[in-house]
């Protein structure tokens, strides 16, 4: 009886269990974009900008890292003023990817497995972290009170990311694409802070590679 009792579970094991795998708990990357402030001047354009993060891996589908981030905002209005931002930013990061959610029992093959890993790839984030803002070149009037501001200052914002990657595909190396909000928690992006103005937010689209190393765990 015992062992008719073990010959099925081994059979059927297969069937209940959740397949394993291993990954890598780092990874550093790289990437490039375009960025965009939208801040109290209605004219603004999109310019580039360039990433490098590093990150832990709780998880093949969760991490936390640092992203700096450097890049140049432009913007006018119509009444004369103008502005370029050369800013640097340093944000703390958690990303979650849709595979956290999807463990699956067996492996699929063929074009399920396919659309199965595309899909883990879809991950959202959120953090904090802040901005230095450097206005290069900017219109100041010392009689009109709507170009007064700080030419060099740093704001405190919040990141809120969008993105997909190749995560789901079990390679060390990820490339991805991703659409980053960030909310300053100050008004000086655009170097004028009026009374009666409203806080910056800029967007930025970026695509990106990592490379992940380290030390080994098991999902």
């Amino acid at each position: 009886m015992k062992k008719t009792f073990t010959l099925a579970m081994v059979m059927l094991l297969p069937f209940v269990s959740f397949s394993q795998r291993n990954f890598y708990r780092y990874s550093l990357g790289f990437g490039a974009g375009l960025t965009k402030n939208q801040g109290d001047l209605p004219n603004s354009s999109s310019k580039d900008l360039i990433s490098a993060n590093m990150d832990y891996f709780f998880s093949p589908y969760i991490q936390s890292g640092l992203e700096i981030q450097s890049g140049k905002f432009y913007g006018a209005a119509p009444d004369s003023r103008f502005y370029q931002n050369h800013f640097k930013s340093l944000f703390f990061v958690t990303r979650v990817h849709a595979g956290q959610f999807m463990r699956q029992r067996g492996y699929p093959i063929g074009a399920k497995a396919v659309i199965q890993n595309i899909v883990k790839g879809i991950y959202g984030g959120a953090g904090l972290g802040v901005i230095a803002s450097n206005q290069k070149n900017i219109f100041r009037d010392m009689n009109n009170a709507s170009t007064y501001g700080a030419n060099k200052s740093t704001d405190a914002a919040i990141p809120v990311t969008l993105g997909i990657d190749n995560s789901g595909f079990d390679s060390r190396i990820i490339t991805g694409i991703s659409y980053q909000g960030h909310f300053a928690l100050g008004d000086q992006l655009d170097g004028y802070s009026p009374a009666g103005s409203k806080r910056d937010f800029y967007s930025a689209v970026t695509l990106s590679v990592k490379f992940r190393f380290g030390t080994v765990g098991v999902y």
